[in-house]
């Protein structure tokens, strides 16, 4: 049994990968899941300054997703994961974490529920990632040409 020669294989690294618009792209989601947290510590411990804080990084969610358009059309220049992860990051920023501020602020009635799903679901870029997926899956292995 030969071990195989890793010196002549180029290291791949994540860092790499990413471009600038990733990067506020992260920012993004980063700013979505804080505001989840900050949600769940109002609902624990009462303190309004985590709420307060949570309304604000929703804002910083929206530029820093303008911003990442923004710079990947300036640049000229998308990566390999851009797409999905800036769907996966609308979907944390703008579905789920106005829905949990919904519930936290006392939006729990049956009612209240069904529009907050709506948030989630059919206005929030799920569909766009659930779309890419597909994409990914069925047209990249010719199973499929239109869907």
């Amino acid at each position: 049994m030969t071990i195989p020669d890793t010196s002549k294989q180029p290291r791949i690294s994540m860092l790499r990968t990413y471009s600038l618009a990733d990067i506020f792209t992260l920012i993004n989601a980063a700013c979505g899941t804080i505001a989840v947290f900050l949600c769940l510590n109002y609902a624990i411990e009462g303190e309004k300054r985590f709420l307060w804080i949570a309304f604000l990084l929703l804002p910083c969610a929206l530029i820093c997703d303008f911003l990442d358009g923004y710079v990947a059309r300036r640049r000229n220049r998308q990566s390999s994961i851009g797409a999905d992860l800036d769907s996966l990051s609308d979907i944390v920023s703008f579905g789920v974490a106005p829905a949990v501020l919904g519930f936290t602020l006392g939006l729990r009635g049956i009612w209240d529920m069904l529009i907050l799903v709506y948030f989630i679901l059919p206005s929030s870029p799920s569909y766009d990632a659930i779309w890419r997926l597909l994409q990914a899956t069925f047209l990249e292995n010719h199973y499929c040409a239109s869907v």
